[in-house]
């Protein structure tokens, strides 16, 4: 896949993280639909975690949410399209987590799979993450509703899947929780 085959474009909004918290984390709710994800328990970015993420977030002030969507450029299959979407989420990744390493902050990344070890993830066999310095859980798998987070924040419509193929565009957001000045996207 090239970048002629989709576009992405970017989105972003900063909120104060207990406003974003009280309006749009939903733990109890979300992880019921976590728990029906087959990775559930199996990679190190997935629920259950080893920390209470309402906690950890309330460590922060403000949260920058990053939408991103991703238009295919012609009807295709997920499976065609899954190397320009996980290209996409290593380049934010990346981004995200360097800027969580100036402002000192908290990461949290879009859905799918972890896409450092995948099908090989230590977690399944009981050991300890071999990419700490990386990996990141999303929204999703701290709570948050994104959907909701969508469609409030962003004011765009998630569109969905039918018979593998990929919808018209896709977004997915990705935050991060920090103190201080703005951080600039």
């Amino acid at each position: 896949m090239t970048a002629k085959d989709y576009t992405a474009e970017y989105q972003t909004a900063t909120l104060p993280s207990a406003d974003y918290v009280a309006s749009f984390c939903d733990p109890v709710r979300i992880s019921g639909y976590c728990r029906e994800c087959p990775s559930f328990g199996k990679m190190w970015a997935c629920p259950p975690l080893s920390f209470d993420a309402r906690a950890r977030s309330a460590c922060y002030e403000r949260v920058l949410l990053v939408g991103t969507k991703i238009t295919p450029c012609r009807p295709m299959t997920f499976d065609d399209g899954e190397g320009f979407v996980a290209a996409e989420r290593l380049a934010i990744e990346r981004r995200l987590l360097a800027l969580e390493s100036m402002c000192g902050g908290w990461a949290l990344l879009f859905s799918g799979k972890c896409l450092h070890c995948a099908e090989a993830c230590s977690r399944a066999a009981g050991g300890t993450c071999r990419h700490p310095e990386m990996v990141r859980p999303s929204l999703e798998a701290c709570g948050f509703d994104i959907e909701k987070t969508v469609r409030e924040i962003f004011g765009v419509t998630l569109r969905w899947s039918k018979d593998n193929m990929m919808p018209e565009y896709l977004f997915m957001v990705s935050g991060l929780f920090f103190n201080g000045d703005d951080v600039v996207w």
